[in-house]
């Protein structure tokens, strides 16, 4: 079979056999770990680890270390929050969810719940998880394509109505899919920790004048280590507050 010479982020080369995949560098790299390889950044571009490799290419494998893997990790998050929700409250309508500086937020329309709901939405999250589906891209032929497939989503029409020369796409995780850009993590089962925090309101694209909605917020690892030393630390800043606006 035929070689292709990949150029690795330490100046390095590695041979694959041709049609090899990013994915496939990461196992022969022995990078397989949950905090290592979420995507890869072939020739300055960030893609799946699914992305097919050519002879030539520079490679570097995005780990969660990196901001960007965090970034990555986190917003593939929102799609199993997202996920759960819609597994649980089916009428929802999901409309947008980034990462934050600290985990991510998943905003929904008509969601009606409550802070004793959040057990709920985890729990669900842990099964979605533990079910470690494949990440799926998935590319849509045109906008008409992209407006039939949320057909029962206004919100995710509305964005689409706004794209012009855009590649549109979508990512498809088990029964959910969702537009997105990407890259995405290869398997849900990445996601070795979680933890639903808050719920609070936002409108719509953030215009007062606009619809109010349901912000869901949680946070993922790759580590219940890391998980548990994030919430000491959230603890431990609720503390100073608590002590810097107590009574004096």
């Amino acid at each position: 079979m035929a070689s292709i010479t990949i150029k690795l982020a330490d100046q390095k080369s590695i041979e694959l056999d041709e049609g090899s995949t990013a994915e496939d560098l990461a196992k022969k790299l022995n990078l397989t770990a949950p905090d290592q390889a979420l995507a890869a950044s072939i020739n300055g571009v960030h893609c799946d680890l699914s992305q097919p490799l050519t002879d030539g290419d520079e490679v570097k494998l995005i780990s969660f270390a990196d901001p960007e893997g965090k970034k990555i990790f986190w917003h593939s998050s929102a799609h199993i929050l997202a996920q759960a929700v819609l597994r649980l409250w089916p009428n929802a309508k999901p409309t947008i969810g980034p990462p934050i500086e600290n985990g991510f937020y998943y905003d929904f329309a008509d969601l009606q719940i409550t802070d004793e709901d959040l057990p709920k939405i985890e729990k669900e999250m842990e099964a979605i998880v533990k079910a470690n589906y494949k990440t799926e891209k998935e590319i849509l032929a045109n906008k008409e394509a992209g407006l039939k497939a949320f057909a029962n989503n206004k919100y995710k029409s509305e964005l689409i109505e706004e794209f012009q020369d855009v590649v549109l796409t979508t990512y498809r995780q088990g029964e959910f899919f969702d537009l997105c850009r990407g890259p995405h993590v290869p398997y849900l089962g990445k996601v070795k920790a979680l933890k639903v925090l808050k719920l609070s309101g936002a409108y719509w694209r953030g215009d007062p004048r606009r619809e109010m909605l349901t912000r869901v917020y949680a946070i993922t690892y790759p580590d219940r280590k890391m998980l548990k030393e994030y919430l000491y630390r959230l603890e431990e800043a609720k503390k100073r507050d608590h002590k810097i606006l107590g009574p004096k």
